[in-house]
Parts: structure tokens; sequence; C-alpha cells
């Protein structure tokens, strides 16, 4: 006799089936709006004490395989210039959120900061202001959010996404073209990459265990020592040096936005 035929056969009424998938969802929305609320203040935390810390987040966005695979030798070195990243998030409803990067002066661009937005779809409401859930909620996916570009102000002869163009494919799912500069995350609409995702889920959540090369145990090759970020000679503070734009990994395999 199989295993299957020892089984009993039970008849779950659908009203119950129903009911119990509502609540197991609902439940699901209150643990992420919980978690959000934690992270919120884990960061505000983190972003005091970590500010000061020159080249920290560059170490720590470098420490990501996925971030680090799309990272040029010259991306990596305007990264140096992070000195914080902003997460704002709504604790009631935090399926959207915008990341906000805060740029020290630089020889690349003028901007003080460079945004990510991620927006509901359009004709998805925001959650209720009494704290219902709606079934749009319980139904909602990460992959429906709609993700802004912004406009980066190069300074002259400094333009990463020029110098490195992103390649195309007439498949995205099945993307195998050259991924280019890592800035492209900003200026392109959509995140063909999950970089927003690997920032907000992996990164935000437990910084200093990316920092400290642990955020990802199968994968060391990527791991960065932060004293290479450390030169006391103030004329290379804050830059990497990596020999040239040969030495980027290979590039990945995107998702369809």
């Amino acid at each position: 006799m199989s295993e299957k035929e020892n089984v009993l056969a039970v008849d779950l009424p659908d009203t119950v089936a129903e009911d119990l998938g509502r609540a197991a969802k609902d439940k699901e929305v209150r643990l992420q709006r919980f978690a959000a609320e934690q992270a919120l203040e884990f960061l505000e935390l983190a972003r005091k004490q970590l500010k000061p810390v020159k080249g920290f987040w560059a170490v720590t966005l470098l420490n990501h395989p996925g971030i680090a695979s799309i990272a040029s030798a010259s991306d990596r070195d305007a990264l140096t210039y992070i000195n914080d990243i902003e997460l704002i998030q709504d604790i009631k409803d935090p399926r959207a959120f915008e990341l906000i990067f805060h740029f020290s002066e630089n020889p690349y661009f003028t901007n003080t900061t460079l945004s990510k937005k991620y927006s509901l779809p359009e004709g998805v409401s925001a959650a209720p202001a009494d704290g219902s859930i709606t079934e749009e909620m319980r139904l909602f996916e990460p992959e429906d959010l709609v993700a802004s570009a912004t406009a980066i102000e190069w300074k002259e002869g400094k333009d990463l996404c020029a110098a490195q163009p992103r390649g195309t494919a007439e498949d995205a799912e099945d993307f195998d073209g050259d991924s280019g500069s890592f800035f492209h995350f900003w200026t392109l609409e959509g995140d063909s990459f999950n970089t927003g995702s690997f920032i907000l889920d992996d990164i935000l959540d437990d910084p200093l265990r990316w920092f400290e090369g642990a955020g990802d145990d199968d994968d060391e090759e990527f791991g960065l020592d932060f004293d290479e970020l450390d030169d006391e000679d103030d004329d290379d503070e804050g830059s990497v040096d990596l020999e040239d734009d040969e030495d980027k990994p290979p590039k990945k395999k995107a998702r369809s936005d």
C-alpha cells in the first residue's frame, strides 16, 4: 500500500479553507508591518553611527555578489562617495518604498542624492487609513512595484553610463548582454537585476554583517577589505584602486522588469 493510500480522506469545507487562507495572508501583512517598523528603527540608529565612517557603504554594497557582479572599477570608485543610505517606507503599508543614497562631493556628478522609488502600480490603492487589510494587500507581490528613474548630473567627461552602456536583448528574461555601469540602476526605470531588493532585504537588514563579508558565506570571492578604502593620502582618500574595467565580474542574467 502506498503512502498516499494511508492518508485519510478528509473533506475540508471551502469556507474553512477560504477563512484560514485569508487569515494567513492577514498575518503575513501584519508581520511585514512589524518588520518594517523594526527595520526603520534599526536603520535610524545605524545611520547615525555609520555616517562618519568613510567608505563603509561602498564596502558593504560591494560585498554583496548581486551588486559586485554589475559594478565596474569606475563604478566602485564612484560608490565610495556614498556617505549614507536612507529608507522611506510607510509602516502601515510597507509595500512601496524609496531608497535615497547620499553622496559627498565627488569627481563624477553634482547630485548630492540619488534616489530609486518603488511605487504601487497604477490602479492599486494604498492601505486604508484605519489599518484594515485589503484583498490587494493580500495578493501583493514585490515584483508588481514600479521602479522610477533619476537623472544624474554628470561632470564633463565623467558620465559612467555613457562610457559603459547597458547591452540589450530581445528577451529580457534571458538577458546575457553587458550590464553596463552600475549607475544605470538609477538612470533607468525598472530594476532588471533586483538591486533594490538586495539593498532593502539584505544590506539594510544587517549592514554590519555584509560589511564584515559574512553576508553571503557561500560566495566569498566578492569580499572587500575596508583597508583598501582607508588611504592616508588625502588625494586618494575614498577611492578604490582597481586596475581597469576588464576585471569586471561576468554579467548576470536579468529578470524581466
